[in-house]
């Protein structure tokens, strides 16, 4: 309800939302949903949780009442794969592999 609330009087013309971090979880779990073999433990994931407080501006470009706002996400690993500069043959940049 305060996020729509929040969302309903700020005015981004007048200047972004402001979004700050307060607290950040990280939890391994089991993961009970997706256990192809149920005889065998369940793998494991990491669940990611964290609060986060909007600022914004309303139309006339006072301040409205700050809000906070709590979401939840799932770890994905990330995989890359080396660029290398073929002059001197050392890693220039790590790029996201598509594959």
């Amino acid at each position: 309800m305060f996020q729509k609330r929040f969302l309903s009087r700020v005015d981004v013309s007048k200047g972004p939302i402001g979004r700050t971090v307060g607290m950040m979880y990280r939890l391994k779990a089991p993961d009970y949903l997706n256990n192809p073999d149920a005889t065998k433990n369940p793998p494991r994931k990491e669940f990611i949780y964290y609060t986060e407080r909007w600022t914004g501006l309303d139309f006339r470009g006072l301040p409205i009442n700050p809000v906070s706002h709590e979401f939840n996400g799932v770890y994905t690993k990330r995989y890359t794969r080396p660029i290398i500069n073929e002059r001197t043959g050392e890693i220039e940049e790590m790029e996201l592999d598509v594959h």
